[in-house]
């Protein structure tokens, strides 16, 4: 009997009660999800933004989290088609495809095709058409599915829950999608997100040498990125973000070793839209020169009452749930507990550093506008210094403490702390500080301090 196209809109109707609300619990069901019944399918198109798959042959089976539909798997023979118009980055594009080995062609037009099979294709998706099939099959594709998950389970980018999820309770009508292609040669990754970056993405999904000793790394796939599209906007125009962080006041604890507890109040200011899920870049740790990853843990995230709120957090990304949709321009405090052996001392140096990297909760750069406050408490001898003017350093039982604040808005706070003894001279008004760390004497300290306002 001939096949028929049937679709599957994938937008899904949200229920604002606990279990649905609960994102830490929901992104655990996205981030496993199981198969539905399968079906044959014929030649088929699929069509999610400049990306086009062709399902030549095959089973296809509904992709569930819990009892919700959130995509589709697909298992026989097929074919990719991504085109990259943007005249921007075409010569990068040409390259980046030379370099990993996929086929681009050029057209008249400008616009470079990159193509390929596949065998196995994976789509997570919300608020995009999906096929179904139509034919009754008695094909399993338990094995399949298996050795789709095994392959692409340690893709090392943001968890593709934390972007249906967001687009599940707060955007239903707008289309996202999160693809994951695989074949016996390579692998392919694709990602449209027209919600927060407003872009689509292509990368080739490829493994390192020479990670053998690092356990967590053992056959991951690094995403590298071959397009990078705009969808829906210039290049040229500002990316308005879905919040602002616009306050970040912090107290680090810790000792003479790696251990650190870091209590954070975060100011957010919601934009544009009322919003009940909020997603933060935020380390989930450091590697150390012995190739361990070092855990960064977030014990608990709170509303400013103290509440618990539902949290999940993975691969530098950390996804929060609201009570009730925070409505926008009107500000909210969240507070984060966060503990773990992160304090990284680079050949078992006496310092360590918390630099421009997510240590704490924070939007992209296009979110951050953040006024600060900070009191960081170091063991003694240990002394710290921070982003911001000093508002005192002062002294409690065994730790050195340090305060400071800056009331205009920044970005990249940074944190610091080691064996530093710190001298203080005022010139005309002027304060400089000197904080040497080893292997030099008062007169010489005193010397830096005359160079520096002299240079000022």
């Amino acid at each position: 009997m001939p096949i028929r196209l049937s679709t599957l809109v994938l937008c899904l109707l949200v229920s604002f009660g606990a279990a649905a609300a609960d994102v830490a619990t929901l992104a655990r069901l996205y981030e496993n999800p199981t198969l539905g019944t399968p079906r044959g399918i014929g030649k088929t198109p699929v069509r999610i933004g400049s990306l086009e798959l062709t399902l030549t042959s095959g089973t296809i089976a509904p992709v569930l989290a819990g009892n919700d539909t959130i995509g589709v798997f697909f298992s026989g023979t097929g074919k990719y088609v991504y085109k990259s118009k943007d005249p921007i980055e075409r010569s990068l594009v040409q390259f980046e495809a030379k370099k990993l080995d996929r086929a681009a062609v050029v057209g008249a037009d400008g616009t470079v095709t990159i193509s390929g099979d596949f065998d196995r294709v994976l789509i997570r998706a919300g608020g995009i058409e999906l096929p179904t099939g139509s034919a009754d099959v008695t094909t399993d594709l338990a094995a399949a599915f298996k050795k789709q998950r095994e392959d692409f389970g340690n893709v090392f980018w943001e968890p593709p829950s934390h972007l249906l999820l967001r687009q599940r309770l707060d955007a239903p009508s707008t289309p996202v999608a999160v693809v994951e292609i695989g074949s016996g040669r390579d692998s392919q990754g694709y990602i449209l997100d027209t919600l927060d970056e407003k872009e689509e993405r292509f990368y080739a999904l490829i493994t390192r040498n020479g990670l053998y000793n690092m356990a967590d790394l053992r056959g991951a796939l690094f995403p590298i990125k071959i397009s990078e599209q705009p969808v829906g906007r210039t290049r040229a125009a500002f990316l308005q973000p879905r919040f602002l962080l616009v306050n970040l006041d912090y107290t680090l604890i810790a000792g003479d070793k790696a251990n650190a507890k870091i209590s954070i109040a975060e100011t957010i200011v919601p934009r544009t839209t009322p919003q009940s899920v909020l997603r933060f870049n935020l380390m989930t740790g450091k590697r150390d020169s012995a190739g361990n990853v070092r855990a960064m843990n977030v014990t608990a995230v709170t509303d400013e009452k103290g509440k618990p709120l539902p949290f999940h957090h993975d691969y530098g990304s950390l996804l929060v749930g609201l009570p009730a949709k925070a409505a926008a321009d009107q500000p909210l405090v969240l507070k984060f507990d966060i503990s773990g052996d992160f304090l990284i001392r680079p050949d078992n140096a006496s310092f360590w550093h918390l630099g421009i990297e997510p240590w704490f909760p924070q939007p992209d750069l296009n979110g951050q506008y953040y006024t600060i406050h900070s009191i960081v408490k170091l063991k003694k001898p240990w002394v710290a210094f921070a982003s911001g003017e000093t508002v005192k350093r002062s002294e409690e039982g065994e730790y050195n403490v340090f305060e400071n604040a800056f009331d205009k808005p920044l970005q990249f706070a940074v944190v610091h702390g080691g064996k530093y003894t710190v001298h203080e001279e005022k010139f005309e008004g002027l304060t400089v500080r000197v904080a040497p760390y080893a292997g030099i004497n008062d007169d010489q300290v005193k010397q830096l301090a005359r160079l520096a306002h002299t240079m000022v």
